[in-house]
């Protein structure tokens, strides 16, 4: 009876060696690229260099495509609700991009206390 017992702690280690081995290999597999597969790819430090400039230009083709559409349609075809928030996010986007200088502040606190005072 005690060599049954040994006998079956036995093939539960090895029944838990084997399972973790399987669920090792299987999430090695959602992970397959290394840092080598991403350079072969082209996804580098180089492409990380320009996020900034590629974001920007990412944002204004944005606000492009939104002053187009205002253009054609004479509203925004989305409706939105103004919020303080938002004129602050705004704000603070013009000033993060470096361009607060070139808008009108004075329509800026204008606008800010007709609606929200």
């Amino acid at each position: 009876m005690l060599i049954f017992h040994d006998l079956v702690n036995i093939m539960k280690r090895k029944l838990l060696l084997l399972l973790g081995c399987v669920i090792l290999l299987s999430v090695g597999s959602f992970f397959p690229k290394d840092i080598n597969q991403l350079q072969e790819e082209g996804i580098g430090s180089e492409s990380l260099l320009l996020a900034s400039e590629t974001n920007y230009n990412n944002i204004n083709s944005v606000f492009a495509e939104k002053l187009s559409s205002y253009n054609t349609y004479g509203v925004y075809p989305q409706l939105y609700e103004s919020s303080l928030q938002a004129t602050f996010y705004g704000v603070a986007t013009l000033d993060n991009l470096g361009k607060l200088d070139q808008a009108e502040k004075t329509d800026i606190i204008d606008y800010i206390m007709e609606h929200y005072n």
